[in-house]
């Protein structure tokens, strides 16, 4: 074979497994620990806060209650095509407030690069939900979205909390420690969308441990209306 044809082929090997990498990434999504420092403008990022169990340390705690918290699981099913998803293993003792301020800045770096507000959703559980309101009401951006599942009990200070944005939030009927975040939205004036909802699956607060269809199609729906794939340049609701 001739050096020129064996180089030739070489070439269309290579470009065909960057085209594979890229197909296969785009099919599943991407989870990333940080912001990227240049996001792809096309496609909607998730910001995903875990629980509160998860700063002791293990990324798949469990106890009896409960089960395993599946982490990895949760990230990887909110991890759709042209999604990607942002989430740091906090570490022991986070307080609320100041983590909310990170989240806060990385929005910011993210709205700041190009990305329409409307295709980034910061998503907390629990104290990660605690921390994904506070956020939302430092950031005060009517147009950016939020989910909050099970924010609303004892990690949440929401006293002179004003949240904004376009916001869903979603509780277990069996939760015997955070139920209807009305309280907080009452003191709410300047939500674009406030909507809450409540799921039934007999799991109490361990309902948001594992990647259960009940609230997994319901944030999916929030993130992407439609099921819209990927995030128009220049998007607006």
């Amino acid at each position: 074979m001739q050096p020129r044809t064996l180089l030739c082929l070489l070439l269309l090997a290579l470009t065909a497994a960057s085209a594979l990498a890229q197909g296969t990434a785009q099919e599943s999504g991407s989870i990333l620990t940080a912001p990227p420092a240049k996001p792809q403008l096309d496609r909607r990022h998730v910001i995903y806060l875990h629980g509160a169990i998860l700063e002791r340390g293990e990324r798949n705690p469990s106890n009896e209650r409960f089960g395993t918290y599946q982490y990895d699981a949760i990230l990887e099913r909110l991890a759709l095509p042209g999604f990607v998803v942002i989430s740091e293993h906090r570490p022991s003792g986070t307080a609320v407030r100041p983590y909310a301020e990170k989240v806060v800045d990385q929005v910011r770096g993210l709205l700041e690069a190009g990305l329409p507000p409307e295709c980034i959703t910061v998503v907390g559980f629990s104290k990660g939900g605690a921390i994904a309101v506070t956020a939302s009401a430092l950031l005060a951006h009517r147009d950016v979205r939020f989910v909050f599942l099970a924010p609303c009990g004892p990690y949440l200070e929401h006293e002179g909390l004003d949240v904004s944005g376009q916001i869903l939030s979603i509780y277990e009927e069996s939760d015997e420690g955070a139920g209807s975040c009305a309280a907080v939205f009452a003191h709410a004036a300047t939500p674009r969308q406030l909507r809450e909802t409540m799921i039934s699956t007999g799991r109490g607060h361990g309902a948001f441990w594992q990647p259960r269809d009940a609230w997994v199609s319901l944030v999916r729906d929030w993130i992407a209306p439609g099921g819209a794939v990927g995030c128009p340049v220049g998007a607006t609701d």
